[in-house]
Formats: structure tokens, sequence, C-alpha cells
């Protein structure tokens, strides 16, 4: 059942809120000039704990546990310094769709994979993560490449190409190179060189990517819906 608020014993609106204010009413200048932007940053947190309530709903809780609750406030607390250094509703919910994976799948999850997702995914673009998201497919590809340069399990400029090829849009190679290389420096993807050409990379699963990816995926999806 969906409720307005997660119940106790987690305060979660109004902790979250006391929380996110701390952060972010820190701001320097006139008191006038403070009120406003303290004003628009309640109402930001409002909308964005909207977001993150709706997404814990939607893995089926409605009431946290006393273990759930502990793990629910530092991962919130990662979810709302992501708000307070203005990031983008995609990212907010890959991070918010982690956070209620976690909560549905332990009682009490992991706050270091939250915090680390946070980081890997700051700042990231919508055009960045729809790559991320496609990556999986990328993967699938290099098992059934005829390529003579292909490994399976390594992905390279070419196959991401292809996967954007089968939904219909066109990419080139130094597009899917820079993205690539973009991912690889965020730790989303590991780089080495690739034995069977010259100068060309490989790009490997990694831990951070598959904590993030089946959220990254869900983010697209549901931005692309609401477009």
């Amino acid at each position: 059942m969906t409720v307005d608020k997660l119940p106790q014993p987690v305060k979660s609106a109004d902790t979250v809120i006391k929380i996110t204010n701390a952060v972010c009413s820190s701001l320097p200048g006139l008191a006038t000039l403070k009120e406003f932007m303290q004003a628009v940053q309640e109402r930001k947190i409002e909308h964005y704990q909207n977001i993150l309530i709706d997404l814990v709903h939607e893995s089926g809780i409605s009431i946290l546990s006393e273990e759930q609750a502990q793990f629910y406030l530092p991962s919130a607390y990662r979810f709302f310094e992501q708000v307070r250094i203005g990031e983008y509703d995609h990212n907010l919910r890959t991070l918010g769709r982690l956070i209620a994976g976690e909560l549905a799948a332990e009682p009490s999850g992991d706050v270091g994979k939250i915090g680390r997702a946070a980081r890997k995914l700051e700042m990231l673009t919508f055009e960045q993560l729809t790559f991320l998201a496609m990556c999986k497919r990328g993967f699938e590809l290099t098992h059934s490449s005829n390529r003579e340069s292909t490994t399976p399990g390594c992905l390279d400029p070419v196959h991401m190409i292809d996967a954007f090829g089968e939904i219909g849009i066109s990419i080139n190679f130094s597009e899917s190179t820079e993205q690539l290389h973009e991912l690889s420096v965020r730790g989303l993807l590991t780089v080495s060189g690739n034995p069977k050409t010259i100068g060309g990379h490989y790009y490997y699963v990694n831990a951070a990517f598959l904590e993030i990816i089946e959220a990254a995926e869900f983010s697209v999806s549901k931005s692309s819906r609401s477009h």
C-alpha cells in the first residue's frame, strides 16, 4: 500500500529535511538573499524527497524496520548531498533506485555502496547515463561478434556503435570512444589495452558497473517516458 510518508521508526521526511537544511542553508550573503535561497532549496528538497520516497514505495516498502532506518538516513543524506550540488533528475533517480533496492534486498544495506555510487554518478549527463545503460547490450554483443579483434566480455567502441544501431541511433567511433573513456575515468568501467589492435582499448565490467547498471537502465527508461 502506498502512503504519503514513511512512518516510524524512521522520522524520514522531517529528519531528512533537517539534515539537508543543515547542508543547504549555510549560504553567504545578505539575510534577504539567504531567506530566498532557503525557500528555493526547501521547494527543491521537497520535490526530490518525494522522488526518493516514491522509489522506496515502488520497491514494496511502506514501513521501515529499525535496521532499515539505520541504513536509510545515511543513504538519504548521500542522495540529498547530490540535491545540494545541483544534481540531475536522472542521476537522483538512479541513486534513489539503488537505495530502494538495498532496502528491499536486506534489513540493513551497504551504505558504502550508496556513497561510492553517489561519487561516480556526480554530474553525469543524461547522454552519459544512457550510454552506460547501453553498455549492457554492448557487452552482450561481444559474445556473438564475428570480428577477429573481438574478445568476449571485452567491450570496444565498435560494439557500442552496433548496440545503438539496433535501436536506430547513429553514433560515430569518436563519440563512442569518448563516452567509454569518460565512464572508465569515473571507475564505472575498467580499461586496458587491446592486444588485437594498434592503439586500441578494451573496457571490462567491474563491481561499480554491476552495482549501478540496473538502476541506470531504470532511470533512463523512466526519464525517457517522462520527456
